[in-house]
């Protein structure tokens, strides 16, 4: 199954990325599905690990270690959650950080996604490899090199429209400058048959919308019910419902807006064509063969008659007489 089919949309993906925003809250994690979902985001992500199996004790610091059994959802929770999207009629996906996670998650979720912390993790990938499904995997940490590794790896999946590598710059928050956005052309042209999206750590949605004109087909960007909560970082560089609302909107008339290549008129122009454009006239009487000279021709609207080339009528004799304000017709010259 493609990313298509599963999101049901032709045009933009928009993901709503929960991270550990809920703060460990069964109940605030539903209204955060529930938020999204009245957003008109296409999905929701959240994500899911045991913590001894994600940092090692030993070496992490206690706060730290501590906050993260906080924000640990049991896979009853999680289970929980994905029911409820589906409820919701939002697709719910979450992003494994240990191999019995993602054990679980293939039981219940559709696709998957691949952190920019992991996408170097070999025995993570191999795992989520073999269950086969569309994989979204964040550039963020690699170059190029890395990223040429990563398609190699997943080259089965290429032809099937499953693979997609998200353009990423992991600092929480990103700095404008440090986005680099022409990195998604780039790697379109570099990757034709991969889709290629943008997942956002900056602070607003600009960044989003321009991915977007870029040509990105995914959008993830965090997500949160109030921004102004400390507690956690994601907040500040999340976007409140208001703006996930208004990049949904956005990413829905974005292919409308970017139309197609090439350069053509519009129906519109057609009609505004006669009004707009001028016609050459007579700015001065004409005898019969009298020559006619650049002084002699006024440019007006409106359009009248067939477009000519003026040079076809410079310098000839006229006719007949013709009288101020004719239309300029290249049947009233002699050859």
């Amino acid at each position: 199954m493609s990313f298509r089919k599963i999101f049901k949309k032709k045009g933009p993906i928009i993901i709503a990325e929960v991270g550990n925003n809920h703060g460990g809250n069964l109940n605030k994690a539903i209204k955060y599905i529930h938020q999204a979902s009245e957003a008109g985001a296409d999905g929701v992500k959240f994500q899911t690990f045991k913590t001894e199996n994600y940092y090692n004790r030993k070496f992490t610091p206690k706060k730290r270690y501590d906050k993260l059994r906080k924000f640990e959802f049991s896979f009853e929770q999680i289970y929980k959650l994905s029911q409820y999207a589906k409820k919701k009629k939002i697709v719910f996906f979450s992003t494994p950080f240990d191999l019995e996670s993602a054990e679980f998650l293939n039981k219940i979720q559709p696709l998957f996604k691949i952190s920019s912390g992991d996408n170097n993790n070999d025995q993570l990938i191999d795992k989520i490899k073999k269950f086969k499904k569309p994989t979204i995997i964040s550039s963020g940490l690699i170059n190029i090199e890395g990223i040429k590794k990563l398609t190699s790896k997943f080259k089965e999946f290429t032809n099937q429209n499953k693979l997609a590598i998200l353009h990423c710059i992991s600092e929480y928050p990103a700095d404008r400058k440090n986005l680099n956005l022409k990195s998604i052309t780039y790697l379109k042209n570099k990757f034709p048959k991969i889709c290629i999206g943008y997942s956002d750590h900056s602070i607003g949605i600009e960044n989003c919308k321009i991915a977007l004109s870029l040509g990105a087909e995914i959008i993830e960007t965090h997500f949160s019910l109030n921004k102004k909560n400390k507690s956690i970082r994601d907040h500040m560089l999340s976007a409140n419902q208001t703006e996930l609302t208004s990049l949904v909107n956005f990413s829905n008339e974005i292919n409308f807006i970017l139309g197609k290549p090439g350069k053509f008129s519009s129906r519109g122009e057609k009609k505004n064509e006669k009004l707009m454009r001028r016609s050459p006239y007579l700015k001065n009487n004409l005898d019969i063969n009298q020559v006619i000279f650049k002084k002699d021709i006024i440019w007006l609207r409106p359009m009248m008659g067939e477009e000519i080339d003026i040079d076809d009528v410079i310098g000839k004799t006229s006719k007949k007489k013709q009288i101020k304000g004719d239309l300029i017709k290249l049947k009233n010259f002699k050859k």
